[in-house]
């Protein structure tokens, strides 16, 4: 949660490498994003009630976002997410539209302009790719798989995402990697959705433990 990683051993990254679930391990756009809904759904209950944090909203989204930042060694992949979610915020506040492609750009410019060599890093590549893939292809993917059930929206929304991503991070991946993750499907299905629970309950946990020692220990134990 914190980005410290010094008890994964080589056989487990490996692991995670092989199935596609790497992501995971890192702290990333997947963690802070889960912080951004998190903030967004607490801010929008808390504002009904004490007007000012309405208008303060964005700035407190941002000061929120760029201080995980910080903590958790403002690692590259934690920045570039950092800077996209502060564009979006920006855009919402100056009432813009949101463009999916026109956000990738203006981040990843904002990036570039910052350290022209950010070019160059995998990292980086992997990343405009992936948000790219998926902003392209997600939605046509999820139109020609949707059933009409409710009950399997969820699971299909996780599917046209992970077969998305694939379209266009495949070549670089397998350029830099020289692997291909066979089970990235089914592997994103179960992880995508406990790393969700198991990182909300974690971040309950920080701000819990210092006030309710009983209900620490039944959050970690969950």
């Amino acid at each position: 949660l914190l980005g410290d990683k010094g008890r994964v051993d080589s056989e487990t990254r490996s692991q995670f490498m092989n199935t596609g679930t790497a992501h995971i391990l890192a702290v990333s756009g997947l963690h802070l994003g889960i912080l951004y809904t998190l903030i967004k759904a607490l801010f929008h209950l808390m504002s009904t009630k004490y007007v000012p944090l309405r208008k303060a909203n964005t700035v407190l989204t941002v000061l929120t976002i760029w201080s995980l930042a910080m903590v958790t060694g403002s690692s590259s992949a934690v920045i570039r997410a950092a800077v996209m979610f502060t564009t979006l915020e920006v855009g919402k506040e100056l009432r813009r539209n949101c463009d999916s492609v026109n956000l990738l750009g203006c981040s990843a410019f904002i990036m570039m302009y910052w350290d022209p060599c950010t070019l160059f890093d995998v990292g980086f590549q992997l990343y405009v790719v992936a948000v790219l893939s998926i902003i392209l292809f997600e939605s046509v993917i999820y139109r020609h798989l949707r059933s009409g059930h409710g009950w399997l929206d969820p699971i299909l929304k996780i599917t046209s995402v992970s077969l998305a991503v694939q379209f266009l991070i495949t070549p670089v991946s397998m350029y830099y990697f020289g692997s291909f993750p066979v089970y990235f499907i089914i592997s994103n299905l179960v992880w995508i959705q406990l790393s969700y629970v198991m990182m909300t309950g974690a971040m309950a946990l920080l701000f819990v433990n210092p006030i309710s020692n009983y209900i620490s220990q039944m959050i970690s134990k969950l």
